[in-house]
């Protein structure tokens, strides 16, 4: 109890809670809270990073840098939208940077993800190919989990597989290879955004008359479409609170495809929809 750091520690903790206290209790007032809680979340970093082992005790960034250039190329050279999957992470032959989190210095879009950060929905649905850890570790792929999950895939544009042994699958394409590590393409992978006439069973992209994307970013998509026939415009973002769509500016809830992605469903003709993602806070307000 004599240590600075955690007598700190203890001071931070009861403010934590306080301050939850006080956000419960008075829900609307959270506005008045925030330039405390950023106060104490910048003072707790200076503290931790300055003081003690924190930060020095963390790896350097060339922790994440393994040699699989080869496999970087490939990925780095595909202007599409698209994602991948570590395929058995607890290989200790994989590279660090395709792991969960760390995948982002590369901007590298995965469908590997902390429970934290995802609804139940979607770590059931991914469940046997242990990408999602559930904050007790991962385990090694179950048998079969890729044939088994391979729609799921496809569903969520995971256009490359990137293991540390040889795949041998009907639905996937050898790319190339680095020392121990293999990349592989997902043959008929299905893009980010798509129209459809079918969301029930095997899903496929369906042909329309004119298909653009205007604006594709976080949290946010716009698409300009004229089908020859009543369909789906999907996109490959999981179903999650906070998305709503517009339909030639009429607000609509999204739907659920799947269990795990989302859609809106379009009329003949020509239309002009928008997906967009609003964080739903404590106090429902979007």
């Amino acid at each position: 109890i004599h240590n600075p750091y955690i007598i700190f520690s203890l001071i931070m903790i009861s403010a934590g809670i306080l301050i939850s206290i006080f956000i419960y209790m008075n829900k609307y007032k959270e506005k008045i809270l925030k330039p405390v809680v950023f106060s104490l979340i910048i003072v707790d970093l200076y503290v931790y990073g300055s003081y003690g082992s924190g930060f020095t005790n963390m790896a350097s960034l060339n922790y994440i840098q393994r040699p699989s250039a080869e496999i970087l190329n490939v990925l780095k050279s595909d202007n599409s939208f698209f994602r991948i999957m570590p395929f058995d992470l607890l290989d200790n032959n994989m590279p660090q940077w395709v792991k969960p989190n760390a995948n982002m210095l590369y901007n590298i879009d995965s469908i590997a993800a902390y429970t934290p950060l995802v609804n139940s929905n979607y770590k059931s649905e991914l469940s046997p190919l242990e990408v999602v850890d559930d904050s007790l570790g991962f385990l090694h792929p179950a048998a079969g989990a890729l044939a088994e999950k391979y729609q799921a895939l496809r569903l969520l544009n995971v256009k490359y597989i990137i293991s540390a042994k040889r795949i041998d699958a009907g639905f996937l394409k050898n790319v190339t290879s680095n020392g121990n590590i293999f990349i592989y393409e997902v043959s008929d992978y299905l893009p980010r955004i798509f129209f459809t006439i079918n969301i029930d069973s095997i899903i496929s992209v369906s042909p329309a008359e004119y298909f653009k994307i205007i604006e594709y970013k976080d949290g946010f998509a716009k698409v300009e479409l004229k089908t020859g026939t009543e369909g789906f415009l999907v996109l490959s973002e999981n179903y999650f609170a906070g998305w709503s769509a517009y339909v030639d500016g009429v607000k609509t809830k999204p739907m659920l495809v799947k269990n795990l992605i989302q859609a809106v469903k379009l009329e003949k003709g020509p239309h002009a929809v928008i997906f967009k993602y609003n964080p739903v806070y404590y106090t429902g307000k979007k």
